[in-house]
């Protein structure tokens, strides 16, 4: 066992050593903040005095020195800033030889300025952040620790001459150091950095140094502190209690209490002070004992009597323990019952649990299923509406360039191309609905209530049906049956197009006969609804084929696709549509062998005061539509401009290029995006910029989205309209994301395209 002595002098040894250390690395943290603040100042004067060279070079000695030289000729030993801070830095050094100082570039024209892999580093960080002038800390160059100060060097305006394009700069500029070192950078680039290293290592290791000598110093006045203080312990306290400690252990050992005497006392302090409590409770220890021989005897009788009341109530205790027994044990069963009722509520929760990773993993099928269809949208619209630019553009050349006179004549030969021109448009309008068949699912399609003449819909409706009727040699006729409005309230376009699906979904499946469309209005109803009534002498169905006649993506028959073609939406659009136009959509009456009715019902808003026909007066659309043609042709808005096409498909490049040259602009190709950049950026610098950019956004080697981003990024500011097949409403948030200016979608109009390079023209300066 360690004495007093030893444990105390422990304690001491154990604070001495925690202050020691405290007052050493405070020391050390000290005078190491008070060295690098020093280093840092150092860096900093070196830094200032050679910027200060510089801006006294550049302001004074260069401009003199241009006055002496002849023109277009550069003296770097006068002229240049970095090569005159270099020769007085390089004979600093020379009384410094451990120190950095250099204009450190990663393509310097003196080699002792190119930039090891730290200074790079720094290049990095100053190109990356374009606000920043100045950086200064500690840096490892070359496995050893500086103190380094940095100031960026950008590449400005003044510059351009000795580090822009070398045929820019002077001739003795390029004998002395050729055509590549330090130049083609662009203005705002850091050029090199004005770089300032103080090592560190020699006075890390003063520090050091000194701080084992104060060390030894500390540590040995310390330990000779430890050593009185231990001395002196012994003396007056350590020797006075093992006295005591060996008295009590001598009193300790005496067989009775009674034999116990007092202890020698010697001094008045704490110690003495024990002695003498000691002796005072020696008494009072012989004095108990005698009191205590004369109270065991009469605890004894007590105890005897106390024994038998004992005896009684441990009877009493061993009957309560028993029925203490019972109880736990209908506890225990009760604790089993509660652990079955827990483990049966487990299971229920993982079959539960179970069930949730099923649904989630059916929701994340579902979204799947979702993504590719709009994905098979989106790409389908692509690709359909590419090849339908050049039909609809050609064709309406073709309407154009009519002759006068041919086999059928001008007027007749018109009519022709405006009935393919508008079956080609009507099948546009045909792909923009299955575009938009996600958006009926998903419940976003708005429809309109506006009022409309009824008997224009039908006009419109019989002059694209008739046209297909004929063509498969059937009759078509278009009835009503009692008065009908002459106009209503709905969605003119919604309602054509459920008409001409039913319509054109009956021509399909009827080989020979009629299909007869036939209008009514019915008003029993709490509101009047129109009727329209298809029917066709076709296949007819059976009840099975009727229950699936809606469902999307399906046909009556398995075999119908094969036979008749087709896609199976649209039916299964015209249903939602109705839906939506208030009304509905039924089998009336179907047989295999003798033909279908379907019934489309919609409401017609209110019809108070609106006057009723009792017979159509259908117009007819083809005759009218041919000089239409020619009259749109006519009056497209004239063009001075030049326009960039950015177009890779052959046919799509002449058909653009001609109804702009027909306008008026002066137009150059390209095949791609990169050709795209390359050629705007040359007009661009050569001082000649076109003034409007048409961009496809779908090219080989670089895209439009591309090239668009490489543009802004080089700082191109001209207008830029995006030209798509993509007709989703996300692609033109995509494009005017990638920094297009407007947007324009395949198939081209040419009236809405010549308009919108119109309105991205810049205005024409003022006279």
């Amino acid at each position: 066992m360690r004495s007093i002595a030893v444990k105390f002098l422990l304690i001491l040894g154990a604070v001495a050593a925690c202050f020691a250390t405290a007052m050493l690395y405070s020391a050390h943290a000290g005078a190491r903040r008070h060295t690098l603040e020093l280093q840092g100042q150092m860096a900093s004067l070196a830094l200032e005095f050679d910027l200060a060279i510089r801006e006294y070079v550049g302001a004074n000695v260069r401009p003199f020195a241009q006055g002496h030289v002849p023109p277009g000729d550069f003296i770097p030993e006068v002229m240049s800033t970095s090569f005159v801070a270099r020769e007085v830095f390089e004979r600093v050094r020379k009384r410094f030889p451990d120190y950095i100082i250099k204009f450190s570039s990663d393509n310097p024209r003196n080699p002792a300025n190119r930039a090891g892999p730290a200074e790079l580093k720094m290049l990095d960080y100053f190109n990356a952040n374009p606000q920043a002038e100045r950086w200064s800390g500690p840096i490892v160059i070359g496995e050893k620790e500086y103190h380094a100060q940095f100031s960026a060097r950008r590449m400005e305006k003044g510059c351009l001459q000795c580090h822009g394009r070398p045929e820019d700069a002077p001739a003795s500029l390029l004998e002395r150091y050729g055509s590549v070192a330090g130049f083609d950078r662009p203005i705002g680039q850091v050029i090199a950095l004005d770089t300032v290293a103080i090592p560190t290592e020699k006075t890390q290791a003063a520090i050091a140094s000194e701080m084992t000598r104060q060390s030894v110093i500390m540590v040995g006045g310390l330990g000779l502190l430890c050593l009185l203080v231990g001395l002196l312990f012994r003396s007056l306290v350590g020797r006075r209690l093992a006295r005591i400690a060996a008295h009590f252990r001598h009193c300790g050992n005496l067989p009775d209490g009674a034999d116990v005497v007092p202890l020698v006392v010697r001094g008045r302090d704490e110690i003495g002070s024990l002695a003498a409590s000691f002796n005072a409770l020696a008494e009072r220890l012989h004095a108990a004992h005698a009191s205590l021989e004369r109270r065991v005897a009469e605890r004894t009788a007590e105890l005897a009597g106390a024994n038998a009341e004992l005896r009684m109530a441990f009877d009493h205790r061993e009957r309560s323990e028993k029925a203490a027994l019972n109880m736990m044990e209908d506890a225990e069963q009760a604790r089993k019952e509660a652990e079955q009722a827990l483990e049966r509520e487990r299971r229920t929760s993982a079959e539960l649990e179970g069930t949730m990773e099923q649904l989630a993993a059916a929701k994340e099928a579902a979204e799947a299923a979702a993504r590719a269809k709009s994905e098979f949208l989106a790409n389908m619209s692509h690709e359909i509406r590419t090849p339908m630019t050049a039909i609809m553009g050609y064709v309406t050349l073709a309407a154009e360039g009519c002759p006068s006179q041919c086999e059928y004549g001008r007027t007749e030969h018109a009519s022709h191309l405006a009935t393919v021109l508008r079956n080609t448009e009507y099948l546009l309008q045909i792909i923009n609905d299955i575009l938009d068949l996600s958006k009926i699912e998903a419940g976003k399609l708005a429809v309109e209530h506006i009022e409309c003449s009824l008997c224009e819909i039908l006009t419109d409706v019989a002059g694209l049906v008739r046209v297909r009727s004929d063509a498969e040699g059937l009759t078509f006729d278009i009835s009503h049956e009692g008065p009908i409005p002459t106009t209503i309230r709905t969605d003119p376009t919604r309602l054509r197009q459920i008409l001409i699906n039913v319509l054109g979904n009956a021509l399909k499946f009827t080989k020979v006969g009629s299909v007869r469309l036939i209008a009514r209005l019915d008003r029993s109803g709490e509101q009047p609804v129109m009727q329209f009534d298809v029917v066709d002498t076709g296949i007819g169905m059976v009840p099975e084929q009727v229950d699936r006649l809606f469902q999307p993506f399906t046909q009556a028959d398995s075999s119908t696709t094969r036979r008749f073609g087709g896609t199976g939406l649209g039916l299964t659009i015209s249903k939602r549509l109705v839906t939506m136009l208030d009304g509905d959509i039924h089998v009336v009456d179907t047989a295999p062998g003798r033909g279908t009715r379907i019934r489309v019902a919609i409401g017609t808003g209110p019809l108070d005061g609106v006057p009723m026909l009792d017979e159509l007066t259908p117009v007819t659309t083809a005759a009218a539509e041919a000089p239409a043609i020619a009259a749109r042709t006519d009056d497209v808005t004239r063009l001075d401009c030049r326009v960039l096409l950015a177009e890779d498909g052959p046919d799509n490049q002449r058909l653009i290029a001609h109804i702009l040259r027909k306008a008026g602009a002066t137009v150059d190709v390209a095949d791609n995006g990169k050709l795209a950049v390359d050629k705007a950026l040359g007009a661009q610098a050569a001082g000649q910029p076109f003034d409007v950019i048409l961009m496809d956004m779908q090219m080989p080697e670089m895209d439009g989205y591309d090239a668009t981003r490489m543009l802004r990024w080089k700082g191109y500011r001209g207008p830029i309209i995006a030209l798509t097949a993509h007709a989703m409403p996300q692609d033109r948030k995509k494009c005017l994301l990638a920094g297009c200016d407007d947007y324009a979608t395949k198939p081209i109009d040419r009236h809405r395209l010549i308009e919108t390079l119109q309105r991205r023209l810049p205005a024409p300066a003022s006279v």
